[in-house]
Order: structure tokens, then C-alpha cells, then sequence
């Protein structure tokens, strides 16, 4: 893998900037994390909010919103990456 440090096109010796698209996409991959972690912990946390409990206490509806969060948060976290490394090659 190649550690080289990529510039800016001034040349000014800067790491280049992260573009929107990879702040968006870094920043929903962390907020996913997070309420994957919160849902884990404390499940309950959903039924508080909307008063609703779709799966009557079971703890089903909870492990699938994990399990979706977590999913997010992989994906995203990838895309961010992919998106990065694409800029950095750009550069090179």
C-alpha cells in the first residue's frame, strides 16, 4: 500500500480536503454506529420515543433495527472510504 503524501493541485504540501460527499458519508457511517451501539444497549429506547411497540415486548423489531444500523454503518463507512481513495488516486 502506498503511504504517500498527496497534495493539493496549489501544490502547497496539504493533505487534500474532504469533499462533501465523504463528509455526508463518514458522518451517517458514525451516526449509524452510534444508534446501532444505543439500540443494543438500550432497546427500549424506540418504543419510549414513538410509544409504539411492534413486536409486543418480544425484542425482535430491536435485534433487526441493530442489525439494520449496523449494516448502514458498514456501507457507509465503505463508500466514504471508497470515495476518499478515489480522490487520493485522483491526485497522485
Amino acid at each position: 500500500m502506498d503511504r504517500r503524501r498527496i497534495s493539493n493541485p496549489s501544490d502547497d504540501g496539504l493533505p487534500p480536503r474532504w469533499p462533501l460527499r465523504v463528509k455526508l458519508e463518514a458522518a451517517l457511517a458514525a451516526i449509524c454506529a452510534v444508534l446501532a451501539v444505543v439500540t443494543w444497549f438500550v432497546p427500549d429506547w424506540i418504543e419510549q420515543i414513538f410509544e409504539v411497540s411492534p413486536d409486543e415486548g418480544s425484542g425482535e423489531a430491536e435485534w433487526g433495527i441493530v442489525l439494520a444500523f449496523a449494516v448502514a454503518s458498514l456501507v457507509a463507512g465503505w463508500l466514504a472510504r471508497r470515495d476518499w481513495r478515489r480522490l487520493v488516486a485522483q491526485r497522485a
